[in-house]
């Protein structure tokens, strides 16, 4: 049986919206609303979706960077936002992050070494031989050369620079990395050697990942199971073989069509999706999805579907199941 490490249940995020000089609240955007789901250990769940769909809030939520309204995320059995600030400061161990932009998420005026061996220096961990050992092992395994430990990030390319944000997300030896974009500012050859080496170090180390991206052929690459998220509303979830060969919910459907296929002697019928996403402001009453969905019903205006399981594994959210 998968053991859990993870679980969101009723997860809920909302931002003030406020004008006027006195900054009156006026309206509510509804990033995270109310979703929920499981990432067993050792796997690589994908969290897919257009841009604003709440991808990266959720992200921040299970980092504890910003603060939920609503909800839960137990990180094996425990609920993290219960904890006194001792507990968080040893979850933050646990839970680790590689952020999406290599360029401004290392500090331009510290040395490689230096960055790669903050997360330690910070928790207390080893004397400073023992923190530039660690450095030094971390930058071989991620694929850089030891006699990098003294040079700038403005040394290197884009693909060294993520590098360098990986072995630091590794220093404390985590259980999950949560993974925010971490190739869509890479070039297409590089975005592959670093998947490659997210694969290989998940072997290694028994790493367990949330990645999030809007590059489906990636997520494909990578995930183990998928959530498909649209308007701060997770919509499908699947393992990644069902979602991809399978998918039910329209949405899902139209992301997939997109997928350019590098075969011209292949047909692709493109099943648009018409029209532009709504305001997570003021998203649409009953399915957010069905001013632009096709199959859109007269009860998809009315009432908000719930996540449903249609076969082992598959969840979606749609009045058509």
């Amino acid at each position: 049986m998968k053991e859990k490490i993870l679980e969101v249940k009723n997860l809920t995020k909302y931002f003030p919206i406020k004008k006027g000089l006195f900054g009156k609240q006026v309206d509510w955007l509804k990033a995270v609303d109310d979703i929920s789901f499981t990432v067993y250990k050792g796997e690589t769940f994908g969290l897919v979706g257009e841009s604003g769909c709440g991808k990266s809030t959720t992200s921040n939520l299970l980092l504890q960077l910003i603060e939920a309204d609503s909800g839960s995320v137990h990180f094996k059995g425990k609920n993290i936002f219960e904890g006194n600030t001792k507990s968080t400061r040893e979850l933050r161990k646990k839970i680790q992050v590689v952020f999406q932009d290599p360029y401004a998420s290392l500090d331009p005026k510290w040395r490689v070494g230096n960055i790669i061996e903050e997360p330690l220096i910070l928790h207390k961990i080893g004397t400073p031989k023992e923190r530039q050992n660690r450095a030094l092992q971390l930058m071989e395994y991620v694929g850089l050369r030891q006699d990098y430990y003294y040079r700038y990030p403005h040394e290197f390319s884009g693909g060294q620079r993520q590098r360098i944000g990986i072995a630091r997300a590794l220093a404390l030896n985590p259980e999950i990395i949560v993974a925010d974009e971490p190739v869509s500012a890479l070039d297409v050859s590089i975005q592959a050697q670093i998947i490659n080496m997210f694969k290989r170090l998940q072997e290694e180390f028994n790493l367990t990942y949330v990645f999030i991206a809007h590059d489906l052929s990636v997520v494909k690459h990578i995930s183990d199971r998928v959530a498909v998220m649209y308007l701060g509303k997770i919509v499908e979830l699947a393992t990644t073989q069902q979602l991809f060969n399978n998918p039910k919910h329209p949405y899902t459907i139209g992301l997939l069509s997109s997928i350019p296929v590098a075969d011209p002697s292949k047909k692709q019928e493109m099943k648009s999706m018409e029209g532009e996403v709504p305001s997570p402001i003021n998203p649409p009453e009953g399915c957010r999805f069905h001013p632009r969905c096709p199959h859109a019903i007269d009860k998809c205006s009315e009432e908000s579907p719930t996540l449903k399981e249609i076969e082992k594994g598959h969840t979606v959210s749609c009045h058509l199941y």
